[in-house]
């Protein structure tokens, strides 16, 4: 019999690690450069998402910097079972100087742009 009982956030949070234990996986075994970028990019999504569901259900999380590689921030969720970590590819661009209101503004006039279609 299928279970039909909808997920709790723990339970999101563990398929979420499977995802990306497999896209871990996958990634050592592919050859091609191209094929390791898409599995890495994906990872990272995942990466993030898995930090959300973490948050949500009470646990520690989040990045911090590895001053050994500091281009390369370090996602980190602290399980029940113990603390889990990735590396993760830095921003590429500079911090542009921006103000807390032109972030605001920036993301205001995005969603209008969006929301209308543009």
């Amino acid at each position: 019999m299928i279970n039909t009982t909808p997920m709790n956030g723990k339970q999101s949070l563990a398929i979420k690690l499977l995802d990306i234990q497999h896209l871990d996986e996958k990634a050592t075994k592919t050859r091609s450069t191209l094929d390791k970028d898409a599995f890495y990019e994906h990872r990272a999504i995942a990466i993030h998402e898995a930090i959300a569901l973490a948050l949500q259900v009470g646990y520690v999380a989040g990045i911090r910097i590895d001053p050994d590689q500091p281009e390369w921030p370090v996602a980190l969720i602290e399980l029940p079972t113990g603390q889990v970590s990735w590396h993760l590819k830095g921003h590429l661009q500079k911090w542009d100087g921006h103000s807390n209101e032109t972030k605001q503004a920036r993301m205001l006039r995005f969603s209008a742009d969006a929301l209308r279609g543009d």
